[in-house]
């Protein structure tokens, strides 16, 4: 089996949308997840919290009846 190195070849984008909305949020402004299954609720505040700490942001997130509101404070 042989193999060509090539080289300038661009990286194509992701596909696909991302499946939460935090990484929009600018100070002040808070989002709602609506989900009602407590797995995805539970999903949704990690994955907020742990997109946070990787810009180093400081944000509340909150389980609702109606799903996961994120508040961006900082």
């Amino acid at each position: 089996m042989s193999y060509q190195i090539q080289q300038n070849i661009p990286v194509p984008p992701a596909a696909g949308a991302p499946r939460y909305p935090f990484r929009h949020l600018k100070i002040g402004d808070s989002v709602l997840y609506a989900c009602t299954d407590p797995q995805a609720k539970h999903r949704a505040c990690k994955a907020a919290y742990r997109l946070a700490d990787h810009h180093d942001w400081q944000i509340i997130a909150r389980k609702l009846p109606e799903g996961v509101r994120v508040w961006r404070i900082d």
